[in-house]
């Protein structure tokens, strides 16, 4: 697991008993998966460690495979194993703040008793959803004596204002103090900027406490290809996600001004 020692020193480690929470897992659709907790939760399966995953259940029109109506399974991923609990969830629309506040409380309190009765975990991994829901949850991992990091791949709650998903800014501060609490209950948090991690600290959380985790592509699945200056086919960069306010374009548009005279194209796509 990633972890950080005395000397603040980020190592990953193996042969751990891990616990993942993420409403979002497989499949991967709009809604209802994202590819960050499945990177996460595979990829230390694949390190060689044992991942207990709490996670939702799918909605029988996104059950296009069978494993995904199962409330259990278990996959093997390179040296270690993912047991896949799947917990109910009603099939309310993810859209809207009140459908999700309602889904995400349910699910994190489902969490909280698996792991009231559950037998002690090595660390803990909280994903999803936001962090102010995971306070309940923390505060129960600090009784038990369970290392917790958070993943923060979104300012919270500051893309929610930017976003305008919160309006009211009485109700914005009082997000604002749960999730602050969150990062300090947790031992460690994971971000994927060091723009993020600088306004995060602004929150007076500890430096010390925030590693970033940048996001990469895998070179072997990817590769640049040669295009001969005889060949007519145009040079494609392409981005494909979400615009968020948190997330700086600049340094892709200001390198398409240095490019003007190149014959590359790039495409940004997305909501």
């Amino acid at each position: 697991m990633i972890s950080q020692d005395s000397k603040s020193h980020t190592r990953i480690t193996k042969n751990m008993k891990i616990l993942a929470i993420s409403l979002y897992y497989k499949p991967i659709w709009p809604g209802f998966g994202t590819r960050t907790p499945e990177l996460f939760v595979d990829q230390l399966a694949n390190l060689g460690n044992n991942v207990i995953l709490y996670t939702g259940r799918v909605p029988k029109e996104k059950q296009f495979h069978p494993e995904f109506s199962e409330k259990k399974s278990i996959q093997e991923i390179g040296k270690g194993k993912i047991k896949i609990n799947r917990l109910w969830s009603p099939n309310l629309s993810h859209e809207g703040f009140l459908s999700r506040f309602f889904v995400y409380s349910l699910f994190v309190s489902q969490v909280f008793f698996k792991i009231l009765f559950s037998k002690n975990f090595d660390s803990a991994l909280l994903l999803h959803p936001f962090p102010p829901f995971f306070v309940p949850i923390l505060y129960l991992l600090k009784i038990k004596n369970i290392k917790s990091i958070i993943m923060q791949a979104d300012l919270w709650p500051d893309n929610v204002w930017e976003l305008k998903v919160i309006t009211n800014k009485t109700f914005y501060n009082l997000i604002k103090k749960f999730t602050i609490k969150a990062f300090q209950l947790s031992d460690l948090v994971l971000t994927i900027t060091d723009e993020i991690k600088i306004k995060m600290l602004n929150y007076k959380i500890d430096s010390k406490k925030i590693l970033v985790f940048e996001l990469a592509i895998d070179t072997e699945v990817f590769r640049p290809i040669t295009i001969s200056k005889k060949s007519n086919s145009k040079f494609t960069v392409l981005y494909n996600g979400i615009f968020s306010p948190n997330y700086d374009f600049d340094i892709i548009l200001n390198s398409s001004k240095l490019l003007d005279d190149e014959d590359i194209e790039i495409i940004l796509a997305g909501d």
